[in-house]
């Protein structure tokens, strides 16, 4: 297990990380989510081993990990690191990046591993190129494997699917679990990507200022999110403010239907966009601008209509 306790680490104008603290189980995959700011990054950076923090500790499998200060190259052998940038050694081929931290494990080992790796995630007919011969996602596959060679106890990925495209992101994100599990590699995973997020994760850390505000399990971030902030990064949530009372609630558009009956709720259709999966139609409701997801499109711009909303679904800031 991952224990992370305390650790902070600040910057001019207080900004970076400040003191957080939680765990991570054997095989279970955490999403850090949050805007550019937030301290996605330096958290990273302080797991991996790369900046000292200025308070706390790190505890893998109960023993203290040491600061990176005092070691001679700033990492930690049994947490890997996929960074945005892959770090590939551009005179290295691709198989010699993939055996390039169990270089001093037995040859036959050695093989055995490169050819589990290349086989998951579709390297074969790499080994022999040179980073710079390649595309950016296969050597972003590349950095996965030469992370995952010494079967590191936790993986950290920084926006992990970036450069890939849909068939190769959803054969990647299989290949990772599948992986994990196997060799019971902890993931901490850092994506902009909400759908990403919602799918990949066992439990979603969101960071806002560099403070977690809401730790919790997709389904409950996405359907009772802490504030807006956190409802606003994982999809569209339309907003019913309350002047007044100074109060603010949310609806999620796929909890809205278009009524063939007067409601409450009353507005003028803006747009109509297919997205694939859905119509999403834009709608004027009390000046504010509404999203409403339907299967069908039975609808015209310029049109009055009324809206039937789920009120289980109601989000309450």
């Amino acid at each position: 297990m991952l224990s992370i306790q305390n650790i902070s680490k600040l910057y001019i104008e207080n900004t970076g990380l400040f003191p957080i603290s939680f765990d991570i189980l054997p095989a279970q995959c955490v999403v850090i989510a949050g805007e550019s700011g937030s301290g996605k990054t330096t958290l990273l950076q302080l797991l991996a081993g790369k900046l000292a923090s200025d308070t706390g500790n790190i505890y893998l499998h109960q023993q203290l990990l040491p600061s990176p200060d005092t070691l001679l190259v700033r990492e930690y052998k049994q947490i890997a690191c996929v960074p945005q940038d892959f770090k590939l050694l551009p005179n290295h081929k691709v198989w010699e990046n993939i055996v390039y931290p169990i270089r001093n494990w037995i040859k036959s080992t050695q093989i055995e591993q490169l050819e589990k790796l290349a086989n998951a995630l579709d390297l074969k007919d790499l080994l022999y190129r040179y980073p710079r011969e390649i595309s950016g996602g296969q050597q972003q596959r590349t950095a996965i494997a030469k992370a995952l060679a010494n079967e590191p106890d936790v993986l950290l990925l920084d926006e992990p699917f970036n450069q890939a495209d849909m068939p190769t992101k959803i054969k990647l994100q299989n290949t990772i679990n599948l992986l994990k599990n196997e060799i019971n590699t902890s993931l901490i995973i850092v994506t902009h990507n909400p759908q990403e997020a919602l799918h990949l994760a066992d439990e979603i850390i969101v960071l806002e200022k560099g403070k977690i505000v809401q730790k919790a399990k997709p389904k409950e971030i996405y359907e009772k999110p802490i504030n807006a902030y956190v409802a606003e990064l994982f999809g569209r949530i339309n907003y019913l403010i309350d002047e007044k009372n100074q109060k603010k609630t949310g609806i999620r558009p796929e909890n809205i239907e278009i009524s063939k009956e007067k409601t409450a709720f009353k507005g003028m259709i803006q747009r109509i966009d297919y997205v694939g999966s859905h119509y999403q139609i834009s709608i004027k409701v009390n000046n504010e601008l509404w999203e409403v997801w339907t299967k069908n499109n039975d609808y015209s711009t310029e049109k009055e209509i009324f809206l039937k909303i789920d009120e289980k679904k109601w989000i309450v800031f």
